[in-house]
């Protein structure tokens, strides 16, 4: 446990989890925006890219490997508008499970569909209509808003090492062996660490970045926490 807590992605969530950094942690004690199906206000902290300055502001979240992501990434473009996530776009994510309802394995042996975007896919799309942006790449991939005329909030969902480990072993089909070398063992299981750097909250390199964290298993309390900064479909 020890090793673990020291990569930085656990080494990060330790420090953010209860901290101002952490999404969940006050946030009903906001005057947040009321919970009702009507679209947030004109004034939301959304990314329009038709003005400039520090009220500009996109929404990140880094898809760490087994923290829900696809779900979250699902249900966001399900139900709010300018969802632009590599597990699905709210322009078509209702049809899209439509499609798969029908007929699953259609959609399963394809690879990549509009439930599993292709990355050349989203960048031929573009980004400058998004207002949140689901990504499971490496970290540098964010490097291209470095130079956007906005503010970038990265959301880090945290999960627990442990838990998070043998989640991880279940999905990689590995027994973990307790008995051997310890360092190896986990590296065999803990996939695409990668797509978390202390680089991305506001380094040289990212100056409009800033890193926000919940935990994992407060995921639909982090979607209803967006459905105060994003807005719902009709």
């Amino acid at each position: 446990e020890n090793y673990l807590k020291e990569l930085d992605y656990y080494k990060f969530c330790n420090k953010c989890i209860n901290s101002p950094d952490d999404l969940l942690a006050y946030w009903n004690q906001e005057p947040l925006y009321s919970r009702s199906s009507s679209p947030v206000p004109q004034e939301h902290e959304t990314a329009t890219f038709n003005q400039l300055g520090q009220d500009l502001l996109l929404y990140g979240h880094i898809h760490m490997a087994n923290t829900g992501g696809s779900s979250l990434n699902g249900e966001l473009a399900l139900n709010y508008e300018r969802i632009c996530g590599s597990k699905g776009y709210s322009y078509d994510y209702f049809q899209a499970q439509e499609r798969y309802k029908r007929n699953p394995a259609s959609v399963e042996q394809i690879g990549f569909n509009r439930m599993v975007v292709a990355p050349e896919t989203m960048d031929e799309i573009g980004y400058e209509d998004c207002d949140f942006v689901s990504q499971e790449d490496h970290w540098y991939w964010w490097r291209q808003f470095a130079s956007w005329k906005l503010r970038v909030e990265l959301h880090l969902p945290c999960r627990d090492p442990i838990d998070h480990l043998l989640s991880s072993c279940n999905y990689a089909n590995v027994i973990f062996n307790c008995e051997g070398d310890l360092v190896n063992e986990i590296s065999r299981c803990l996939l695409y660490m990668d797509r978390f750097s202390n680089s991305l909250n506001g380094s040289r390199e990212f100056p409009n970045f800033n890193v926000k964290c919940f935990r994992s298993e407060l995921t639909s309390k982090y979607i209803e926490y967006m459905g105060t900064k994003l807005q719902k479909k009709r």
